[in-house]
């Protein structure tokens, strides 16, 4: 790994990528080229940027690399946090990390950038990593799969069958997703009978020692990972994710972790009372701010 370090900026970066992009000697230019790159965006939000990045350098078999480049951006209020927060490319950057020394597949991570303001606060940064190939979100490959029903039923189960193995692996290690998203799974090999699973975006993964830390981290991932699922399929998906998930890393019963997944469902999905209230305020709070930016920039005009 290559460390550079500028006035404003450092990176981390691994070795086949300064060769595939290699940097200049103004540190912190080279990080702004890299983050204001205009040619390849796959998706832009209003702190967020996810841009394609193409080596033209020829690999083995005269293939060459490509790269996905995730920039977040800390705009005024939003960078008072990072004084006691590590950055979150770094957080995801070190997380896929485990994730591989687990043996758990993830996308490779190839290295990552910050780039530091006034007073230490995080102005942005980014992450980087290798694409994956012949890949499609898991939400995407469920809605494929549905019109194949010819082997829609035993694919899926194989899928199943892998996310309880490594949900188990996880979290008998203490150690929660907090957001497995089916967004935040891709699938490889989407025609195969055996596909591979891979996960990415792990910002908010973490370690959870404490009894009652671990069980609400559990529900999370459950919460996260069923919630659309069960939506699209029935309960059998939950019997067959139990079938490798089980024994219970946290010592329960298999009649309480599925009632478990069963109400972290209807709790992700607002179903409870308690969760459909708050869901409900924090709607009227984003209706009412966005009809104050409405009639404030009416106006204006």
């Amino acid at each position: 790994m290559k460390i550079l370090k500028g006035k404003t900026c450092h990176l981390n970066l691994d070795d086949p990528f300064v060769r595939d992009f290699p940097p200049s000697s103004d540190v912190d230019d080279y990080y702004r080229k890299l983050v204001s790159h205009h040619r390849h965006v796959l998706k832009e939000e209003s702190r967020t940027r996810i841009l394609l990045l193409r080596s033209s350098k020829q690999r083995g078999h005269g293939k060459s690399y490509s790269y996905v480049l995730k920039v977040y951006r800390y705009m005024h209020v939003y960078s008072l946090r990072t004084w006691w927060r590590i950055p979150k490319a770094e957080r995801e950057y070190w997380n896929l990390r485990r994730f591989m020394m687990l043996g758990i597949p993830a996308v490779e991570p190839v290295g990552f950038g910050v780039e530091k303001g006034w007073a230490g606060m995080t102005r942005s940064c980014f992450l980087i990593t290798r694409l994956v190939e012949d890949a499609v979100d898991l939400r995407a490959w469920v809605y494929r799969n549905k019109e194949r029903k010819d082997r829609s039923d035993k694919v899926v189960n194989k899928v199943a069958r892998k996310l309880g193995s490594y949900l188990h692996q996880l979290h008998e290690m203490r150690f929660f997703i907090l957001n497995p998203n089916v967004r935040n799974i891709l699938i490889q090999g989407v025609d195969t009978k055996d596909p591979k699973v891979r996960f990415l975006d792990l910002v908010l993964a973490r370690f959870l020692d404490v009894g009652p830390l671990a069980r609400w981290g559990q529900k999370k991932d459950f919460g996260s990972l069923f919630g659309f699922l069960l939506r699209n399929g029935s309960e059998k998906i939950v019997d067959t994710f139990l079938e490798t998930y089980l024994p219970d890393p946290l010592g329960r019963s298999r009649e309480t972790v599925r009632r478990d997944i069963i109400r972290a469902v209807q709790k992700h999905n607002n179903k409870t009372p308690i969760a459909w209230t708050t869901y409900t305020m924090k709607r009227a709070v984003k209706n009412l701010k966005r009809t104050v930016l409405r009639k404030g920039s009416k106006q204006q005009l």
